[in-house]
Order: structure tokens, then sequence, then C-alpha cells
């Protein structure tokens, strides 16, 4: 047997996944599969698209972007606290208003982000018969 200590595996990042974290930095995409397929990908990776934006080589692409977790939170935790901008003759001013649908989109965007979008809560309607003698009973 042989001593001989294998090195651990670099990471790299690959051109492709470069390319993902640089458009999902420049924005303006309305899918993962639309960024996947601008960065080059093949269709067959538009099934999953979130096994490409969960690799470890585009999580490292963003962070060296500055593109984290922390920072995403953080953008939105501002925008929680948005308000209306007027604009008025070409100048624009934030109002005392909140801008409530910003606000609730970033609601939405940090539920998914953190994973609470996916808790549903189950809502049923049940038909409950009652003999009116019985309510009458009841209120006296």
């Amino acid at each position: 047997m042989s001593d001989v200590k294998k090195s651990p595996k670099r990471k790299v990042i690959t051109v492709k996944q470069q390319r993902v974290a640089n458009l999902i930095k420049k924005g303006g995409y309305k899918t993962k599969g639309e960024v996947i397929a601008k960065a080059g990908y093949p269709k067959s990776m538009l099934k999953d698209p979130s096994k490409v934006f969960n690799s470890a080589g585009v999580q490292m692409a963003l962070a060296k972007l500055g593109v984290t977790p922390e920072s995403i939170m953080g953008t939105l935790k501002e925008a929680q606290n948005a308000n209306v901008v007027v604009v008025h003759k070409g100048k624009a001013t934030e109002s005392e208003v909140p801008d409530h649908r910003l606000r609730s989109k970033v609601a939405v965007d940090m539920a998914e982000i953190t994973g609470m979008k996916k808790l549903h809560i189950r809502q049923e309607t049940v038909n409950v018969n009652v003999d009116m003698e019985d309510v009458g009973d009841l209120f006296g």
C-alpha cells in the first residue's frame, strides 16, 4: 500500500457556468431556462435548469461577482420598505406612500428564495347538515 494522498478535487468554473453567472447578474431574463440556453447549454438541460443554477461552479462564479444569498436578501430587505417614486417634470421624488406592489413582489421573492413558498395551506369546504331544533337548543 502506498501512503500517497490524493489531492482534493479543484473546483473549476467552466466557461458556461461563468456565462450563467454573468447573465444572472445582468438580469432581464424571465426564466432559468432562458439563461442557460443563452449561456450555451444543450436543450436537454432545460428540463432541470436548477442543476446548472445550483452547481458549485455557478455558485462560485456568482460569489466572485458579489451575488450571494446574503446580498440578494439584503437587497430584498431594503425593497420591503420601498415607497412610491413620483416623477414630475423629469425630477424623481420618493413619496411617503408605501409601494405595495413592489413590497408584495419582494415578499413573494423572499418566500421563494427561503423555500417558504413551497408551504401550502390546505383549505377545504365542509358542508354540515344541522337539524334546526338542535340549533335552537344551543342558543337557548
